[in-house]
């Protein structure tokens, strides 16, 4: 099972934001998934001239993780060890600032927002005994080949870079 949601970046507020987490893991539950994947987070590293809204803070981000956690271990009845957490995706700076549509829209990725989350991440996943994919790690490895022009989205081979480490992880 793959969880992917917004942590509240666009209005949502935090305790709907972790019932909905929570809901949707609950229901893929009956597939009997070895693993849950989360990648939270991703969208809230993205800001438009349009949005007025702030994403969370690197503080209420961890607690949001911590809280989602809690209740998927607790009510949901899912082990620890079987929750793998990915972290923001990073952009390719150059690309992603030139290409036109980013630029024309007003859409910003924050880096250091990326890192702080990534730092949450960490520090969510070993208090809790989760595993941790690193995506900055793994795709900077070749950087300039993982991102299509847009500077975001994952070429075919930055798509094979993360399959690739997943497999020499075990995961």
């Amino acid at each position: 099972a793959v969880v992917s949601t917004q942590s509240g970046h666009y209005g949502r507020d935090s305790t709907s934001w972790v019932k909905l987490t929570v809901s949707c893991c609950a229901r893929n539950l009956v597939l009997n998934p070895t693993y849950i994947v989360f990648i939270l987070g991703n969208d809230d590293c993205f800001s438009s001239s349009s949005n007025s809204t702030s994403p969370p803070t690197p503080t209420e981000f961890k607690k949001l993780l911590n809280s989602v956690v809690n209740k998927m271990t607790n009510e949901v009845d899912v082990k620890f060890e079987s929750l793998i957490f990915m972290t923001p995706l990073p952009s390719d700076e150059l690309k992603f600032d030139s290409y036109d549509a980013n630029r024309l829209s007003g859409v910003t990725h924050d880096r250091e927002l990326v890192s702080k989350y990534t730092k949450m991440y960490r520090e969510v996943a070993e208090r809790q005994g989760g595993k941790l994919i690193n995506s900055s790690e793994i795709l900077d490895r070749n950087f300039d080949n993982n991102f299509k022009r847009d500077g975001f989205r994952l070429s075919e081979e930055g798509i094979e870079t993360g399959v690739m480490k997943e497999k020499s992880t075990g995961m």
